[in-house]
């Protein structure tokens, strides 16, 4: 195996390595390892949630006005811009797809960002018609703790679309990217993280969906 350095993880805001399998991400065309990391074990899991679910309750990012979230993933987007080469690049070797077509999933990635963040700034509570003498109101409130489980073909893009819509949210989020292309998942953590969203709201836990998956989606706090 490749002497590269092992990767850190986000586990709960916190980045380190996990307790886990180690594994590597291998570049299709030549078999070259491209990164290592160790997989979180089950009590980095357990960790990753716990954490998760306290960011939610006391880190202010649900109570913020919808406009100052927006904000963050305004953020967000502009600095996937401002990396959309080295990301394209990084893609490329992490699942194989030729270039044009991951410098297009970057850019994929900063419009979902960016178009949650207008939503943020549009989205209108509805009142309802009236069955009686009084009113009725829609509002929208975030869930708490929401997993994110992406597939291997689009990385960044497939983690864009479920993070964006749920940081918009207020919610926090625990990413599963799939074992075999985990180091998209991480840059987007990353720039989560620099953009503004606090700390403990981002976790990406890759590793085996019949293990970590697994774990994740039967957690109660999920």
């Amino acid at each position: 195996m490749s002497n590269l350095e092992l990767l850190p993880i986000n586990i709960g805001g916190e980045w380190r390595l996990g307790g886990g399998d180690e594994s590597a991400t291998l570049y299709p065309a030549t078999g070259e390892v491209v990164g290592r990391l160790r997989a979180p074990s089950l009590q980095d899991v357990e960790e990753a949630i716990q954490k998760a679910d306290h960011a939610f309750r006391t880190s202010g990012w649900a109570q913020k006005k919808p406009h100052e979230r927006a904000a963050v993933l305004h953020r967000v987007a502009q600095l996937i811009r401002e990396r959309a080469e080295p990301l394209a690049q990084l893609q490329r070797l992490d699942n194989g797809k030729p270039i044009n077509e991951t410098r297009a999933l970057v850019a994929s990635a900063a419009g979902t960002f960016q178009y949650f963040a207008a939503a943020c700034e549009t989205m209108e509570e509805a009142i309802t018609p009236p069955r009686g003498d009084f009113m009725t109101m829609s509002v929208y409130e975030p869930m708490g703790v929401v997993a994110a489980i992406t597939p291997w073909n689009s990385p960044i893009a497939s983690e864009a679309q479920k993070l964006a819509p749920a940081l918009a949210a207020g919610n926090a989020v625990v990413v599963k990217p799939a074992e075999a292309t985990p180091l998209l998942a991480l840059e987007l953590a990353k720039i989560c993280e620099e953009a503004g969203v606090p700390k403990g709201i981002v976790s990406v836990l890759p590793g085996r969906g019949s293990v970590i998956g697994d774990a994740i989606t039967k957690h109660p706090l999920v």
